[in-house]
């Protein structure tokens, strides 16, 4: 499994974060026609192989990503709770996740506030380092 299936797997095991969102989870982009009034899209920005002492073995692969969870709410307020919340859910994590070993799930950065008037939403991004094999 790759890193946004880790950060994924973070999330969904959060209660903090489904008492939140529920299952309004997704990859990339909001599927169409659904307007949940609160919800997070996961964003794979980058995916680079680590040379490892093993070279091409594909058992002791390891990879360093970037993953992207954006925070999409009607309120500023929930949109604070959510990137709260998505902190404490993926901030300093290893472990077996997923189907993959995670050495490590730190928290990169935390993007600025925005509003989308065409949406009527707010957005805020966190970004984070993964390190797993």
């Amino acid at each position: 499994m790759g890193a946004e299936a880790v950060m994924r797997a973070l999330l969904t095991a959060d209660a903090g974060v489904t008492a939140l969102v529920g299952s309004s989870i997704y990859p990339v982009v909001i599927p169409a026609g659904l307007e949940p009034s609160r919800a997070l899209v996961i964003d794979l920005m980058n995916n680079d192989p680590i040379p490892t002492i093993d070279g091409l073995n594909q058992a002791a692969a390891m990879f360093s990503a970037g993953v992207q969870v954006s925070c999409i709410a009607r309120t500023y307020a929930d949109v604070k709770a959510l990137v709260a919340a998505v902190k404490t859910a993926a901030h300093l994590k290893r472990g077996s996740i997923a189907g993959s070993s995670l050495v490590s799930s730190v928290l990169e950065s935390e993007g600025s506030d925005e509003y989308d008037p065409e949406q009527s939403v707010f957005l805020q991004s966190v970004r984070y380092a993964i390190t797993y094999q």
